[in-house]
């Protein structure tokens, strides 16, 4: 009886210690993932992690759509994918150094996670572009955010040797909803691909700091 015991009180001890080692195992997991989906720079997302959770939230409009009676943790009806290039920072880079540089990047992703929801995702797809998944945004609610984040940019001070420089950025965006049944076959890299495109005509032919919905072009 007394060896039974003994051995029952040796396994709650090993029970313990696996939980322990497990939990061990999780919070490393969890800091990995962050580490390998966060761009070092901005600590927004990378562009894996802009995929992944943008994705998520995709998938689920796209559920929603084929089961409308079933119940869910976020109903998502729509989604706006806005994309963003970053106006003249090569032109930062080379007259006032990389480190102004990195800071104007920096402080135009800060503006971004200031100005969206938390719901939302913000991710640096490279360089100087940016990308955003707006949940439950339509058309509208898309141009709204991006002009909020246009007049965001242009506020932003890099220093006082840079005081001519003006700040801004071009922006595409492209909203899907879950009524339509053929928008809402896109992926996310065809959404990105169009807002991108969108981001493209605002830039190169309407000039900088400018917003195009996708919408808007005529394929």
């Amino acid at each position: 009886m007394q060896k039974l015991t003994l051995e029952i009180k040796k396994l709650k001890a090993d029970i313990r210690q696996l939980k322990k080692e497990l939990a061990l195992s999780e919070q490393e997991r969890l800091a990995y993932q962050r580490v390998s989906e966060r761009d070092s720079l901005t600590d927004v997302y990378n562009r894996h992690g802009f995929i992944r959770e943008a994705e998520r939230f995709l998938n689920e409009m796209k559920g929603e759509r084929q089961h409308p009676g079933k119940r869910r943790s976020l109903a998502v009806g729509n989604i706006a994918v806005i994309f963003i290039d970053v106006d003249d920072l090569k032109k930062a880079n080379d007259v006032f150094g990389h480190a102004v540089g990195d800071q104007y990047i920096k402080s135009v992703a800060t503006v971004l996670t200031k100005t969206v929801r938390s719901i939302d995702v913000v991710g640096r797809w490279g360089g100087d572009e940016f990308a955003i998944a707006l949940v439950n945004a339509g058309e509208d609610e898309a141009l709204r955010v991006s002009k909020k984040l246009q007049s965001g940019v242009t506020k932003i001070k890099l220093g006082k040797k840079t005081k001519n420089f003006v700040c801004s950025a071009s922006f595409g965006f492209i909203a899907v909803d879950s009524d339509s049944p053929k928008r809402v076959n896109y992926n996310l890299f065809d959404l990105i691909e169009k807002a991108d495109k969108a981001m493209y005509e605002a830039k190169i032919k309407r000039g900088k700091g400018v917003i195009v919905s996708f919408s808007d072009i005529v394929e």
